[in-house]
């Protein structure tokens, strides 16, 4: 076990000289309720430094080996039978792979770090008609694996529209270093294998809610390292922070939460990747997963070709036409010179997360009970009937049982994992239901 939360962050992540930060991967764009108005949030998209301490050594085989593995799996003539195959064999030697750093782990009694520097995208939707010094409320939207932060979207449309919607100042979607335009940035930088990705993930979220927020929600300037050391001992003064987490990020919220618990006044987390580090089906589950990643399809003539084939699939299939959109649309890009459309996570960095979160599930499942509780935390689990959870009906019932108090759970009727995919209505209502919980009917009263 480890003795030292690597999610704290000892310092600010440092300045970036002019010049040297990136431009914007893609181009600036409107949010979808643009021409409603009755939303009043206007977009922005920033880069902000990666936490700069990582325990990811560089793995060159990924691009020697594993990335021509995966293009020759993609051929047209190729059956489906040795496609899944060759997937179950890159996805098995991840594993090994796994495993062989771990134990490289122990014998060595410590941790390697390495330095690298990585970029982070988010998006921010700001309200338009601040009023003075406001306190409102702040939200902060964490990604399932290989989801760009885009596909929030639609939820965040209902949530805006709803009668909490005039509590909330502002929202921060975080986009991982290896998903959506984050990888863009970072191409070439991705050969990596974790050995403790998931709290390294956690602790770019921290610096997430520590660095880039400036002081106010209508201000866009860096804050000091005077402010950004404070925050870390005393919380935000000047907002209230309610994270939604899905999937792999709801168990960065939870992380997160769990060494800075003051940034916190709730979370909501939507079938996080938070399982018994015994249960039986963990395992399985992320193969099944990683699998799947590993198999599918990375290109396409355009976006209009892209679209039904998704639509068809057992994965998307199942998905809300708008978040769907919202993946074609912004989860895909054209590369210079070329005609067609490929993702911009590439399946096989996709496959290696789901490989690296064995241990950091089992962790922060036994974490859970030591989270603050006077921080408010909504789960929001798939229907029973649809296996109840991650781990399935009675694992994921003891799983929002953990931390007493201070709590609640849902089962969403209907709704598979991807809950925030399928079911954009229902989770909007419940983030709605738990702003009115956490901060009263009228928030900013």
């Amino acid at each position: 076990m480890l003795t030292k939360d690597l999610c704290r962050l000892e310092s600010m992540a440092p300045e970036v000289p002019p010049g040297i930060k990136p431009d914007l991967p893609t181009p600036i764009r409107k949010p979808l309720w643009h021409d409603d108005p009755a939303v009043l949030f206007s977009l922005s998209t920033h880069i902000i430094d990666a936490a700069p301490t990582r325990t990811c050594p560089e793995f060159e085989i990924l691009h020697e080996v594993v990335i021509p593995t995966h293009a020759r799996s993609q051929a047209a003539d190729l059956d489906p039978k040795t496609r899944q195959k060759m997937a179950k064999e890159n996805v098995a030697v991840m594993w090994g792979w796994r495993k062989d750093l771990e134990d490289e782990r122990v014998a060595q009694g410590k941790i390697t770090r390495y330095e690298r520097s990585l970029w982070v995208c988010l998006n921010r939707y700001v309200r338009t008609n601040l009023a003075g010094k406001s306190k409102g409320i702040t939200l902060l939207f964490t990604h399932a694996i290989g989801i760009n932060k885009e596909t929030w979207e639609p939820v965040l449309y209902r949530l805006l529209k709803s009668d909490a919607g005039r509590d909330i100042d502002e929202i921060w979607v975080w986009e991982n270093f290896d998903t959506g335009d984050s990888a863009l940035l970072n191409e070439g930088r991705l050969n990596q294998l974790g050995q403790l990705v998931l709290t390294l993930y956690a602790s770019n979220t921290v610096l997430t809610l520590l660095e880039p927020q400036p002081i106010a929600a209508g201000s866009s300037s860096r804050v000091t390292v005077a402010e950004f050391e404070e925050r870390t001992r005393q919380g935000f003064s000047d907002r209230r922070l309610l994270a939604v987490g899905h999937s792999f990020g709801g168990n960065l919220c939870a992380r997160a939460c769990l060494t800075y618990p003051r940034l916190f006044k709730a979370m909501i987390l939507a079938d996080p990747g938070i399982v018994y580090r015994d249960e039986p089906t963990l395992r399985p589950v992320l193969t099944f997963f990683a699998q799947g990643a590993f198999s599918r399809k990375n290109t396409w003539g355009s976006r209009e070709e892209a679209l039904p084939l998704l639509q068809k699939s057992p994965f998307f299939g199942s998905w809300h036409a708008q978040p769907l959109q919202m993946y074609v649309e912004h989860g895909l890009f054209s590369p210079p010179g070329s005609d067609g459309v490929i993702l911009k996570m590439h399946p096989v960095w996709e496959a290696l997360c789901y490989t690296n979160g064995l241990q950091r599930s089992g962790d922060m499942f036994d974490d859970v009970p030591k989270l603050d509780e006077k921080v408010y935390i909504k789960w929001v689990m798939p229907d029973v009937k649809k296996g109840g959870g991650l781990s399935g009906v009675k694992p994921s019932a003891l799983l929002v049982k953990l931390r007493p108090g201070f709590t609640a759970n849902v089962n969403i009727q209907g709704a598979g994992h991807m809950i925030p995919l399928e079911k954009p209505d229902e989770m909007a209502r419940e983030i709605e239901d738990t702003i009115k919980v956490v901060f009263g009917s009228s928030a900013k009263l």
